[in-house]
C-alpha cells in the first residue's frame, strides 16, 4: 500500500505539468512553428484513442479503464515497485492516463498539441505514458524487475 501511494505522489506533478501545458494550448498561448517543418504547436482534439483511432463514448472509457486495471495488475506481479525508479515510471503512467482522462471528462476529447513531423499529434501526457511503457517493455525483454 505504501508503494502506491507514493506512485499516486509522483504522479500528481506530472498530471499538473500536463494540465498546465494543454491550457495553454487551449487558450492560443502555446502555438506555432518551433522547428521549420519537424515540430510545430497546433491545437486539436482528439475524440479517438490512441493514435486518434476512432472509438468513442462508454466503449472507449470501458476499454481505457480495463487497460488500466489489466496493465496495474501485470505491473504489480512483475516488477519491484519497491525501487523509486520503477515507482516513477508506473506513476508516469498514472499521470499520462489520468491527465487524458480529465481532458475525456472535461472537454469530451483530449487536447493534443505537439506536432512532430509526421506522427498524430500528441500531448505531454501521452509521452509520459509512451516511454514509461517502453522501459517496461524493455526490462520485460530483458527479464529485469528492476532498473536499478
Amino acid at each position: 500500500m505504501k508503494n502506491t501511494i507514493k506512485i499516486i505522489l509522483y504522479s500528481i506533478p506530472l498530471i499538473v505539468l500536463d494540465q498546465i501545458t494543454k491550457f495553454y494550448a487551449v487558450t492560443g498561448k502555446l502555438a506555432g512553428e518551433i522547428i521549420p517543418n519537424v515540430l510545430n504547436f497546433s491545437l486539436k482534439f482528439n475524440t479517438g484513442i490512441a493514435l486518434s483511432l476512432p472509438l468513442e463514448g462508454a466503449t472507449q472509457i470501458t476499454i481505457i479503464f480495463i487497460i488500466l486495471i489489466l496493465g496495474g495488475y501485470y505491473v504489480k506481479k512483475h516488477f519491484d515497485l519497491s525501487k523509486m525508479t520503477n515507482q516513477l515510471v508506473v506513476a508516469s503512467i498514472l499521470g499520462g492516463a489520468v491527465g487524458n482522462l480529465i481532458d475525456r471528462f472535461s472537454r469530451g476529447a483530449v487536447v493534443d498539441f505537439i506536432a512532430f513531423w509526421n506522427f498524430p499529434v500528441f500531448n505531454l501526457a501521452d509521452v509520459f505514458i509512451f516511454y514509461s511503457v517502453c522501459i517496461l517493455i524493455y526490462l520485460e525483454l530483458r527479464g529485469k524487475k528492476s532498473i536499478d
